[in-house]
C-alpha cells in the first residue's frame, strides 16, 4: 500500500504501489484489480474525475463523470476503483461503432496540480491477416512468443451467426517486432477453413487476451458458395460499403412480406451469438437493419 507520508495521486494493483507514471494504457478487462490512490497530510476536499471519448469517426465527446467534492467526512486518503469505472466506459464504447475508439479517464486534484491519465481501449492485442490457403495465418501484434499460448481463438461465421469453430494454432515464424517496438508473433490455424468464405477472427470468452476482431475473406470460398441470390448469406457476402450498399435490399423486402423468411433466424442468431466484446453495429448486415425500423420492430415482437 502507499505508505501514509506520501502526498498526491499514486496507481497500484493488488494492493501493491506501481511506479509513477501521469500517462498510462489499459485495456477494459485490465481495469480489474488497478486502483488510484489519492493522498495528502490535509483533508482532501476536491477530486476532479471526467471520462472523455476519442473516436477517429466523430468530434470527440467529453463529459464530467463523478466530482468527489461533497465527501461526507473530510478524508486524507481516498482509494478509487477503476473497474467501479468500467460501465460508464461500455457506455460511451456504445455511442459509436469504432473499434478502435478509446476513453481517457482523467483524475486531477487541482489544490496539489496532481493529475493521472489513463486510456482505455477495447481491446489487450490486435492482428492482421497474413493468408488463407492452405492455411488461414496470422500475424499477432502486441504479445510475445511466451504469451502467445495464452490467447485462445474462435472463428465467428458471418453467414451463419450460430457457427463458431474454435481455433487450435502453432506459431510458425520466430517473434520479430512492429516500428513501433511492439511484439508481433506469426500462428497458422489448424483446422481447415478454406470452405469459409466469410468470418471473424475473435478471442473466446475464456482467453486471457482480448483480441480486436479479425475480419477474415476467402475470395475462392465466396465466389463457389452455393448460396443464392436474394438469400441473406449471398446479401452478406456480395455486400460492400462502397461498391454495393444495396445488397440487403431484396432480402428486407421479402423479409418484410414473409415472417418465416430464413433472414429473421439469421438476425435472431447474430443478437444471440454475437461476442459479448462487439456491439451489433459492428455487423454490417445490422447496420443495414436498423436503418429500416419496421423491421427492426418485426424482430423483437
Amino acid at each position: 500500500s502507499v505508505p501514509f507520508y506520501l502526498s498526491g495521486i499514486r496507481l497500484q494493483k493488488d494492493g501493491k504501489l506501481l511506479p509513477i507514471k501521469r500517462e498510462l494504457s489499459f485495456s477494459l478487462d485490465e481495469l480489474i484489480g488497478h486502483e488510484i490512490v489519492i493522498q495528502d497530510k490535509q483533508d482532501i476536499r476536491n477530486i476532479e474525475v471526467s471520462l472523455a471519448l476519442h473516436t477517429k469517426y466523430y468530434k470527440d465527446v467529453t463529459a464530467p463523470l463523478k466530482a468527489y467534492n461533497q465527501l461526507k467526512q473530510m478524508q486524507q486518503r481516498v482509494v478509487l476503483s477503476l473497474y467501479g469505472f468500467k460501465e460508464e466506459i461500455e457506455r460511451f464504447f456504445a455511442i459509436v461503432d469504432d473499434l478502435d475508439a478509446n476513453v481517457v479517464l482523467e483524475l486531477s486534484i487541482p489544490r496539489l496540480r496532481e493529475f493521472i491519465k489513463i486510456r482505455i481501449s477495447r481491446f489487450h492485442i490486435s492482428g492482421n491477416l497474413h493468408d488463407v490457403v492452405p492455411q488461414l495465418t496470422l500475424d499477432i501484434n502486441g504479445i510475445d512468443e511466451k504469451c502467445i499460448g495464452n490467447l485462445e481463438l474462435q472463428w465467428f461465421s458471418l453467414v451463419n451467426p450460430s457457427n463458431k469453430i474454435d481455433l487450435t494454432y502453432s506459431r510458425t515464424l520466430p517473434q520479430g517486432n512492429l516500428p513501433t517496438g511492439h511484439p508481433v508473433t506469426r500462428v497458422s490455424c489448424l483446422e481447415d477453413m478454406k470452405y469459409e468464405p466469410l468470418g471473424l477472427i475473435i478471442s473466446k470468452e475464456e482467453s486471457r487476451y482480448n483480441l480486436r476482431p479479425i475480419l477474415a475473406f476467402n475470395p475462392n470460398a465466396m465466389a463457389k458458395s452455393s448460396f443464392e441470390k436474394g438469400t441473406i448469406e449471398r446479401a452478406v457476402i456480395d455486400y460492400h460499403p462502397v461498391e454495393n450498399t444495396g445488397a440487403f435490399d431484396h432480402v428486407f423486402l421479402a423479409m418484410l412480406e414473409d415472417l418465416e423468411h430464413a433472414g429473421w433466424q439469421y438476425f435472431k442468431a447474430l443478437v444471440e451469438d454475437a461476442p459479448d466484446t462487439l456491439s451489433l453495429s459492428t455487423f454490417a448486415a445490422w447496420k443495414m437493419l436498423v436503418k429500416n425500423p419496421d423491421l427492426l420492430t418485426l424482430l423483437f415482437f
